[in-house]
């Protein structure tokens, strides 16, 4: 398929996809995505996923290939995730056709033995570093908390680092046969700030043919679901913060990501969200108010957070329940649903036209590069979810809200 911006070429039937795109933005950019997480994990060996991601771009390599990558100017990066792995490359001197060629040059398959043992010591530092986090501790807790209601999700249950004794237990065969189950069928996304000639674009597919990327026949089928929504609400204390959230059961749900991105907003995102309002600048109960959405494959949580002094912690407590139960009778404040939609659109937007800060983005924003996720065998981009937010209506949004917030047998607490 060829457009006059956009160049889409599938390796096997639904299994594989490369896109390429030209886009208004003041940098050229590139990922490759691979279907394997941390949900992937043996036991006993939890953080192979994470540690496979720093072997192949060899991070702690300071040879001359990597300091040559520093003067082109060019951002490489991975990124581990519980269910894929991406790696990301920008630039805003090299072209997308050069991009493509260095980042899969990065991509290291042919690892030695003593590979291990240079990464061991960064990793076990991130390790200690997460655990003094609290954005960490409270992710990690939350999706806890999602797992004690849907048993069947216990591997996303460990840390995405694994621990420093289950990285030790981690051999050269355990990284090598990960690539050999699990590296097929990348996703790759080339994003280009000038248009693509026909020679160009053959050139980028020809780099990835010659780096011997592993692409099997195998049909993937998104399945809308059918399922009844569940929800159950959970909260906790961490220090100074507190902590609700929502998780939802089968994520795989017509509009799932675009109501809850618009919740997100609702609720905690910005200084126009309903709790900032209502709890920080209204009352004064709170002095910082945020938030965080996850969307997996087989189900999403929400919780927003904030931080509050021991003698406002009860009173906070009973205005974040108020505003709850006002959302589960369906008592949306218009102004702010309609600010909070505004917000989203102007950040997606951002995104396509600026791209400064857009790798980053697009990764808290839970996305590869300009893919937010398939939607029925397809690829769902950037500009489809933009044409989804300003279709949004009030009144749908409302009864969304409606169901997952007044689930039975999980019902806030009375004001």
């Amino acid at each position: 398929m060829i457009t006059s911006n956009k160049y889409k070429k599938h390796i096997s039937e639904n299994s594989s996809f490369i896109e390429i795109n030209s886009l208004l933005l003041i940098k050229n950019a590139v990922s490759v995505q691979f279907n394997v997480g941390s949900i992937h994990d043996p036991k006993t060996k939890e953080g192979v996923a994470h540690f496979l991601e720093h072997l192949i771009l060899q991070v702690n390599n300071k040879d001359r290939a990597y300091i040559n990558r520093e003067k082109k100017g060019l951002y490489i990066n991975g990124f581990t995730e519980k269910e894929r792995t991406i790696y990301v490359a920008s630039s805003y001197i090299l072209s997308a056709e050069e991009i493509i060629k260095e980042l899969l040059k990065s991509l290291n398959f042919d690892l030695k033995k003593n590979a291990l043992k240079i990464e061991l010591e960064t990793i076990s530092s991130e390790i200690l570093e997460s655990k003094s986090d609290p954005v960490n501790q409270n992710f990690n807790k939350a999706l806890n908390e999602c797992v004690k209601k849907f048993m069947n999700l216990n591997p996303y249950n460990h840390d995405i680092l694994g621990t420093e004794k289950s990285i030790k237990n981690i051999t050269i065969q355990d990284v090598k046969k990960h690539i050999d189950t699990y590296y097929l069928n990348p996703i790759i996304s080339v994003t280009s700030s000038v248009a693509l000639d026909k020679n160009s674009i053959e050139s980028i597919f020809s780099h990835i043919k010659n780096k011997g990327l592993k692409f099997k026949e195998e049909k993937l089928e998104v399945v809308e679901s059918t399922d009844p929504l569940e929800s159950t609400t959970f909260e906790f204390v961490n220090k100074n913060t507190q902590v609700f959230g929502i998780c939802l059961n089968n994520s795989n749900r017509e509009n799932e990501d675009l109501y809850l991105s618009v919740l997100k907003g609702y609720l905690a995102y910005n200084s126009s969200s309903v709790c900032n309002q209502k709890m920080r600048f209204d009352k004064q109960l709170t002095y910082f108010v945020n938030n965080f959405c996850q969307i997996f494959n087989n189900f999403s949580f929400l919780f927003i957070q904030y931080d509050v002094l021991k003698k406002n912690k009860e009173k906070a407590k009973k205005e974040y329940y108020k505003i709850a139960n006002e959302l589960g009778r369906g008592k949306v404040d218009r102004d702010i649903f309609y600010a909070s939609k505004s917000m989203l659109l102007s950040h997606l937007r951002d995104l396509l036209t600026d791209g400064e800060n857009m790798l980053d983005d697009f990764m808290d924003f839970n996305q590869n590069m300009n893919i937010i996720r398939r939607k029925n065998g397809d690829f769902y981009t950037i500009d489809k979810f933009i044409d989804s937010v300003e279709k949004l209506t009030m009144e749908d949004f409302t009864e969304y809200i409606k169901k997952i917030f007044k689930q039975d047998g999980v019902p806030f607490r009375a004001e």
